[in-house]
């Protein structure tokens, strides 16, 4: 199956046997959503060049996209030992890390990339994230804002809800509602923001 597929790729390609034209056709694919496809050129890529960061980066994330994560943190980390200051990968594994509850190593992760670049806006709300996982609530607040500080424009229905789930263990009620009301904005159809506000307003009559 893989022979035949890079027999029809390569027919009118002339440079297809190079990496950036593998990981050209990988981004395409994955763009698609053809993720089989996507993973194929990436292997193909690492076989070409074992030392490219990012065809195993990208092959980490096409990995987890298929729901093979033990596979997608091995790409991650070989990403890292090509270079430990290549700040994708960091999240990558982070991410990976948080899906296993393994929540102190998640956050590691996100404070490496941190180190890397400060104002990391992805790993600002990862470490937020993880923050919460760990029960470190004031703390998780802080990196939640920084992140809407930098680019509040950027944040998902995801970002704001999280920091309201933040401040409802802060026993902050009305400020989680407003973040909550901010998720409804961006995505009126999140489901579990609607469940996030009637539980605070159970709990802000118990106070």
């Amino acid at each position: 199956m893989i022979n035949k597929f890079f027999e029809k790729l390569f027919k009118d390609n002339t440079d297809a046997h190079s990496e950036p034209f593998l990981l050209n056709m990988a981004g395409h694919y994955m763009v698609s959503g053809r993720w089989e496809d996507a993973l194929k050129c990436c292997d193909e890529a690492t076989k070409i060049d074992p030392n490219s960061k990012k065809a195993w980066y990208n092959k980490g994330v096409i990995l987890e996209k298929l729901e093979r994560l033990p596979d997608a943190l091995d790409s991650y980390e070989k990403a890292i030992l090509i270079d430990k200051y290549y700040i994708l990968p960091w999240y990558g594994k982070g991410v990976i890390l948080g899906k296993q509850k393994k929540y102190k190593d998640e956050l590691s992760c996100y404070e490496n990339a941190l180190k890397i670049d400060m104002e990391f806006i992805p790993a600002l709300f990862g470490k937020a994230t993880a923050l919460d996982d760990l029960g470190e609530y004031e703390s998780a607040l802080i990196y939640h804002d920084k992140a809407l500080l930098l680019d509040s424009s950027s944040a998902s229905a995801q970002d704001w809800s999280n920091r309201g789930n933040t401040l409802s263990h802060l026993n902050r009620f009305e400020e989680a509602i407003e973040s909550f009301k901010k998720a409804l904005e961006i995505d009126p159809n999140f489901i579990c923001t609607l469940g996030n506000i009637a539980n605070t307003y159970r709990q802000m009559e118990k106070y």
